[in-house]
């Protein structure tokens, strides 16, 4: 068997797949937001600026290394890991492909629903058609 390496999309095609995919969970997309909050200012390829949900696809296509260092992740990180804000950052260095970015897409956005259910600090929009996670 050989396996071949992925020829991984485009920043045009990666950004289609991820708003398809978050606009089908329920969230209203602004393309190219410009979030600027405690020290983080960032242009973010998709943003629900209301549900405070958003994804970045990461590429050298659009130069995102150069807004996206080390320090502004890692404060968007603690943010994340307070509630305050969700969002999928996803490094394009490694070709994902449509299948692996939705796979992405979808694993974060089911764990926003597992999130919701235990934690007060993460509320997803209602009627957004996203499944429900069962508790054991």
């Amino acid at each position: 068997m050989i396996v071949k390496p992925t020829k991984g999309l485009t920043e045009a095609e990666g950004r289609k797949v991820l708003r398809e995919a978050f606009t089908a969970a329920g969230f209203h997309i602004v393309e190219d937001f410009a979030f600027d909050e405690e020290g983080v200012s960032v242009s973010l390829d998709g943003w629900d600026p209301v549900q405070r949900v958003g994804y970045e696809y990461v590429t050298k296509e659009s130069h995102d290394r150069e807004n996206f260092t080390d320090p502004k992740i890692g404060k968007l990180y603690q943010r994340m890991s307070k509630g305050e804000l969700a969002l999928l950052l996803i490094d394009g260095e490694g070709h994902p492909d449509a299948t692996i970015l939705t796979y992405l897409a979808r694993h974060f956005l089911d764990s926003l629903v597992v999130l919701e259910q235990t934690q007060a600090g993460f509320k997803r929009p209602t009627n957004t058609g996203m499944p429900v996670a069962k508790k054991d």
